[in-house]
């Protein structure tokens, strides 16, 4: 999910989209929620976010600490399937927005 958004509501946009529940018997969906933190776009005000950004510009760094703290995140919930039996080879990571940043982050990582 996005920035200030929820696991809960994307999962509901999901199955908004395909107008049912979405659920397969041989596919298992995760659908992790950002932690709540201060974000500095939001006037260091809490919302749920994966990483922190300091402005919307392209000339100013990325805060990696909490990119990497989040990616560490992902990547313990990725380990946890596989010790759960799940062929890393099997396994999808995806997101929209922050989340779909944060999912191509990870995979190059893992």
């Amino acid at each position: 999910h996005g920035s200030g958004g929820t696991a809960h509501r994307l999962h509901q946009k999901i199955d908004g989209l395909w107008s049912r529940k979405v659920e397969f018997d041989h596919i298992k969906l995760v659908y992790p929620c950002a932690p709540v933190r201060p974000y500095n776009l939001n006037h260091g005000q809490n919302s749920t976010v994966w990483f922190d950004r300091l402005d919307l510009s392209p000339h100013v760094p990325e805060d990696k600490k909490s990119i990497i703290e989040m990616c560490d995140r992902l990547e313990n919930m990725i380990d946890d399937e596989v010790r759960n039996g799940i062929d890393i080879r099997r396994i999808i990571i995806g997101g929209m927005s922050m989340g779909g940043a944060m999912s191509m982050y990870t995979a190059y990582r893992h």
